[in-house]
């Protein structure tokens, strides 16, 4: 049966059978077409831009499902002009952003709130974000991995205390057994095992990784034998 194509004609999104591309032309809500941070929740959308040569706009907005209208939730001062690498959303609803040299910014359905290396963090450069289950947000930095403890930044593994290979780190995230599961820009992946309280580091050239570049890490969990599958995305050599 021939699928007849949809024609986008109305600044919103639409929903329909098929694959539609909303682009800032199309959609004017759409801040830049380099998008790269999604967060889907019940109510929405949340998305988050990167600068590019030839266009200059960058920041976060919101589709409001309800309404089927895009929203432009850029603060001047926190999040407007920023490149944003990563979003996530926490156990009570707030929306942490994390921005390439802005920072992390978190907004509470009201306000934002803008932390930088002056509330702890060691680096503004911030590449991913994790919620955990005991809802403390943890940050991806160019200088080392960060976490909040409700007030405060703090930095917890670094080259400097012994934990890490590399400084650089692009993500981070948990397994099923709470294990910490660390991606570095260029220097493969570390993972560490607080039942043991040990490391493990991995790479390339001695381990068999795809590639050192890391630029995601998923976990699966096999509901038939409740074992994780960790899948690693690389930037230089495929997926392991």
């Amino acid at each position: 049966k021939e699928i007849s194509p949809v024609v986008v004609t109305d600044p919103q999104f639409m929903r329909s059978q098929g694959l539609i591309t909303f682009d800032k032309v199309s959609n004017p809500g759409i801040i830049n077409n380099k998008v790269r941070s999604l967060y889907a929740v019940q109510n929405g959308l949340w998305i988050g831009y990167f600068a590019t040569d030839q266009d200059s706009a960058s920041g976060v907005s919101f589709y409001d499902r309800e309404h089927k209208r895009l929203l432009n939730c850029s603060q001047i001062g926190v999040t407007d002009g920023q490149n944003v690498n990563d979003i996530v959303i926490d156990h009570a609803d707030m929306v942490w952003v994390g921005m390439e040299k802005g920072g992390i910014a978190r907004y509470d359905g009201k306000t934002w709130r803008l932390y930088t290396t002056a509330d702890g963090l060691p680096s503004d450069w911030i590449y991913g974000l994790y919620v955990d289950d005991e809802n403390y947000i943890w940050a991806a930095t160019f200088k080392g991995v960060a976490k909040f403890d409700g007030n405060q930044w703090h930095t917890i593994y670094s080259v400097e205390n012994g934990s890490l290979v590399n400084d650089r780190v692009h993500v981070i995230t948990m397994d099923s057994e709470k294990n910490i599961w660390i991606g570095y820009i260029e220097n493969g992946v570390s993972v560490y095992h607080p039942s043991s309280k040990t490391w493990e580091h991995f790479s390339a050239a001695e381990n068999g990784l795809s590639g050192n570049k890391i630029r995601n890490i998923m976990v699966q969990n096999s509901a038939d034998s409740g074992v994780d599958t960790v899948w690693i995305a690389t930037f230089d050599n495929g997926l392991s």
